[in-house]
C-alpha cells in the first residue's frame, strides 16, 4: 500500500481465522523484507487489531466471519486476501482459486480502489478481473 508502510517498522501480514496458509508463510517470509522493513506475520481473531495490519489474509469458511474481517478493514489501506471461494466477488481484494491444477487469482478492482489500493498493469493482465462485488 502507498503511503502506509513508511510510518511502520516492520510490513505486518496478518492472519485472521483458521488458514492454513499461515503455517507455510511464516517461514517463508522469515528473515525477507519489503521496502526495507522487515515482514512480521502475525495471529489474530481480534477485529480490533485489523488496522494494524497492512496485508489481511481470512481464513475460515464462515460468511458472517468473513463479512466482519471485510468491514473492519474497510476503508482502510489493507490488501485483502483469501482463497476462501468467491472470495474477490464477497468484497476481498483478491481471491486464490485452483485451476487446470494451478493456482490462479481474481482482483476486485472495486474493493481496492475504496481503500486507495491500485493494482500495476502487468498484474491485471495475468488476473481474472472481478467488475462488480456482489
Amino acid at each position: 500500500p502507498k503511503g502506509h508502510l513508511e510510518h511502520r517498522d516492520s510490513l505486518v501480514i496478518c492472519i485472521f481465522g483458521k488458514n492454513p496458509v499461515g503455517a507455510s508463510l511464516e517461514p517463508t517470509v522469515s528473515g525477507k523484507t519489503a521496502h526495507g522493513k522487515p515482514i512480521k506475520v502475525t495471529y489474530t481473531s481480534d477485529v480490533d487489531e485489523i488496522a494494524d495490519c497492512q496485508v489481511l489474509v481470512v481464513g475460515g469458511d464462515d460468511d458472517r466471519h468473513i463479512a466482519t474481517a471485510l468491514s473492519a478493514a474497510d476503508g482502510l489501506p489493507i490488501l485483502t486476501v483469501s482463497d476462501i471461494p468467491r472470495f474477490a466477488a464477497r468484497g476481498g481484494m483478491i481471491g486464490f482459486y485452483i485451476e487446470d491444477r494451478r493456482v490462479r487469482f481474481e482482483i476486485n478492482r472495486q474493493a481496492a480502489d475504496a481503500s486507495e489500493l491500485s493494482f500495476s498493469s502487468r498484474l491485471l493482465k495475468i488476473a481474472r478481473v472481478i467488475p462488480d462485488t456482489e
